[in-house]
């Protein structure tokens, strides 16, 4: 199967790279929606699309209902490029640290999901996860084995809960309004091995990789609704 152009479908969503003009206008506009409009960590733009430097240089996924609609999109910038770590979230990183630059390394940023209000929550949790499996297989298709990003400290034990061995890099760091952030990094290996012991239903989901409709496997519940408004990683 092409990753490019397919990706995976789960039931009525599918998750594949971002590669269309039309696409890309529908992440930028759904991350203002997110990021400058609710919020308000962004400058708003005239146009109503959130698109910085990093967007030249990085690769988007998204999750798209039958239709086409965009519910979600997350951002995975390569290590040969700038990390936002290494600029607008350099203060997060602690000075012992040194940022991995190696080929086997990216940063993730803009993990977005907006679901319609009429749609129930555990639809956008969903949205969350789906994103978090894109990039398990995309890490897996391009040798990727850490990945950097900063993400608020209440979503930290979800990911925690999970299985997703997140290593702080820094202090927790006070960010927009009163926000509460911290950067981390995540090793699929470890991944693999803690997840495969602590959440054997969640690994067994999280690394099938469907290539067509099949029964989804149970995920774990949200906390709460604004957990997954936007962002778990900037």
């Amino acid at each position: 199967m092409n990753w490019e152009k397919e990706g995976f479908v789960e039931d009525d969503l599918s998750v594949r790279e971002i590669v269309e003009k039309k696409d890309y206008l529908r992440a930028y506009h759904l991350r203002h929606k997110v990021y400058c409009d609710n919020l308000q960590w962004v400058e708003s733009s005239p146009d109503k699309l959130e698109i910085d430097r990093y967007d030249f240089f990085s690769t988007s996924l998204g999750v798209f209902e039958t239709g086409g609609d965009l519910l979600g999109v997350i951002r995975i910038i390569p290590s040969d490029s700038l990390f936002m770590l290494e600029k607008e979230f350099l203060p997060l990183v602690s000075a012992d640290h040194r940022i991995r630059k190696e080929c086997d390394t990216a940063e993730i940023t803009r993990l977005t999901t907006l679901v319609p209000h009429h749609l129930a929550v555990i639809k956008q949790h969903r949205v969350s996860m789906l994103l978090y499996k894109g990039v398990y297989h995309w890490s897996l298709l391009n040798g990727v084995r850490y990945l950097y990003f900063v993400v608020e400290t209440r979503f930290l034990r979800v990911l925690n809960r999970v299985g997703f061995p997140c290593v702080p890099i820094g202090p927790v760091t006070t960010l927009g309004r009163g926000v509460q952030t911290i950067a981390v990094i995540l090793d699929w290996e470890a991944f693999r091995l803690e997840a495969s012991l602590s959440q054997p239903h969640f690994f067994q989901w999280i690394s099938n990789r469907p290539q067509v409709n099949q029964k989804r496997e149970p995920l774990l519940q949200p906390e709460h609704d604004s957990v997954l408004l936007a962002s778990s990683s900037r």
